[in-house]
């Protein structure tokens, strides 16, 4: 990858199938009480209707709050139009699916979600931050980005390939997930396709105050790094047939 080629700002149609920020946290409130406090601070944001209760519910919170795996699982959400915001016990993701509106749009309704968060305080700790974006495509991706799959002399293109590596990057971590003939659900419903799916994370481990005054400049250093990778593993003449809009 040429680290150093330029980077579109944008392109069309967007392949940005689903956007989510998620911040991971300890709060001195039990369960039922963050959900609440929430409730009470985003509500209005999300007109259309009442939150959903997600399977994971079904579960004792005992079990949900031992197992790793279940610990981080939103137990809620709220939806309007194309915006998320899923809320657990210990997390929050905001999301966004397609279509995308652009970053300063999708930045803008989190960052107005977590003022409001912030004042209820109901972070204690913040343990981590996430970035990620998940691209989809109809055609077979590998031929398409400077990415390599080998089996003796033989390069993977058409065939059903899934690849993840964790890219470490100045105290990020790039989880990158490269997939050919995926299927995945977004939103409840059964997709298709060649996927590139990047989460940029960042382990922060502060008190709550300290990630109001640290979290918009790291979310800012993620989104970048997160379209650098993006833009950097798909070779030129692919990014060609994109319609790429390029800044002065």
């Amino acid at each position: 990858m040429d680290t150093n080629k330029a980077v579109p700002v944008r392109i069309s149609p967007s392949p940005i199938k689903q956007a989510v920020l998620e911040v991971r946290f300890v709060s001195e409130h039990p369960s039922d009480a963050v959900f609440g406090m929430v409730y009470s601070a985003v509500n209005d944001m999300f007109p259309s209707k009442k939150p959903d209760v997600l399977p994971v519910m079904q579960i004792p919170e005992t079990v949900r709050q031992q197992d790793p795996n279940l610990k981080y699982q939103p137990g809620h959400r709220f939806v309007h139009e194309n915006y998320s915001l899923s809320v657990g016990a210990s997390s929050l993701q905001f999301g966004v699916s397609q279509p995308y509106p652009g970053w300063d749009t999708w930045s803008a309704f989190f960052h107005e979600g977590l003022e409001r968060i912030r004042k209820i305080g109901i972070f204690r700790q913040v343990e981590r931050m996430g970035l990620r974006y998940i691209n989809l495509f109809e055609e077979a991706i590998f031929k398409n980005i400077d990415l390599k799959v080998m089996v003796t002399d033989r390069q993977l293109w058409d065939e059903p390939t899934n690849l993840r590596t964790e890219i470490r990057d100045s105290g990020f971590t790039k989880v990158l997930q490269v997939g050919n003939s995926v299927q995945m659900t977004v939103d409840g419903k059964r997709i298709k396709g060649s996927v590139i799916d990047i989460d940029c994370l960042y382990d922060m481990n502060v008190k709550g105050d300290s990630f109001f005054t640290q979290y918009r400049g790291i979310v800012e250093q993620a989104h970048e790094k997160e379209k650098s990778l993006f833009f950097n593993l798909l070779n030129d003449e692919f990014v060609e047939t994109l319609n790429p809009q390029y800044g002065e």
